[in-house]
């Protein structure tokens, strides 16, 4: 297999990634894909976009926090190579733990700049786990999820004596969010 490889011009890497930094995306998976000659780098439902050259026929997910951290470390002149191979990510000198995806997914889910808890609450009622995971959205899923949980058990604890149950609330929950899944997201029947 051919190593997947771009060339991106280091001061619009280094932009893109301050620019990434500065909307304080919520963390999670990243990842790096090509598409019609840009470099597309995902945070969160963030998404920021280089100019780039070269073969990239899939996608990379690294850590979100690490790629946060490094943008200062990121050169900011001359071009700079990014490659994957050996379940690294190369930007120029610098290396992280990053894995490969060959077949790209077509999904792009479209999130707010700053999503709340209703949002990522949205996403599996929109779409599948494979599409969310392909995004890097599954842990903030996950932890949207636990949040949930939480807030069902209290607000059943505190409609017991009204002879509400704990599997009505959560009905209530989810025919809620239902009506809360941004138009963007929804599918033809």
């Amino acid at each position: 297999m051919k190593i997947p490889q771009l060339t991106v011009g280091a001061a619009a890497l280094s932009k893109a990634l301050r620019s990434l930094k500065a909307a304080k995306p919520s963390v999670g998976q990243a990842i790096f894909r090509e598409e019609d000659g840009r470099l597309v780098i995902e945070l969160g439902g963030t998404a920021v976009t280089v100019p780039a050259t070269g073969e990239w026929l899939g996608r990379v997910h690294l850590n979100g926090k690490w790629l946060l951290s490094a943008v200062s470390s990121i050169p900011k002149t001359g071009k700079l190579a990014l490659s994957h191979s050996d379940g690294r990510l190369r930007i120029g000198t610098i290396t992280v733990t990053a894995t490969w995806q060959d077949i790209a997914p077509a999904t792009t889910i479209v999130m707010p700049v700053n999503p709340s808890l209703t949002d990522f609450l949205c996403l599996p009622l929109a779409f599948s786990a494979a599409e969310i995971e392909s995004c890097g959205l599954t842990a903030l899923v996950a932890d949207a999820q636990v949040q949930r949980r939480r807030l069902e058990d209290r607000a059943a604890h505190v409609l017991e004596d009204f002879g509400v149950r704990p599997s009505e609330v959560s009905e209530l929950m989810e025919t809620g969010l239902r009506r809360l899944i941004p138009p963007a997201w929804r599918r033809p029947a």
